[in-house]
C-alpha cells in the first residue's frame, strides 16, 4: 500500500536534506584546505631536506675532490 506524506512533510525533509547536502559540503572543503595544508607543509619539509642532504652530499664530495688534487704539506 501507497505511503501518503504530506506536502509539508515533504518540505521539511526536502529542507533537511538541502541542509545536510551543504554542511557536507561546508566540511568537504575545510577537509580539503587542510589536506592542502598538510601537502604544502610536507613538500617544504621535503625540500629543506634534500637542500640539506645535497649540501653535506657535496661537502663531502668537495672534500674528497681536494685531497686528491692538492696534496698538503709539502
Amino acid at each position: 500500500m501507497a505511503r501518503v506524506v504530506s506536502r509539508r512533510k515533504q518540505r521539511e525533509k526536502r529542507i533537511r536534506l538541502r541542509v545536510a547536502a551543504s554542511l557536507m559540503d561546508f566540511l568537504g572543503v575545510i577537509g580539503c584546505v587542510a589536506l592542502i595544508f598538510l601537502c604544502v607543509t610536507l613538500f617544504r619539509s621535503l625540500f629543506e631536506w634534500i637542500n640539506g642532504d645535497f649540501e653535506a652530499s657535496f661537502s663531502r664530495l668537495e672534500e674528497t675532490v681536494r685531497s686528491a688534487v692538492f696534496i698538503t704539506g709539502q
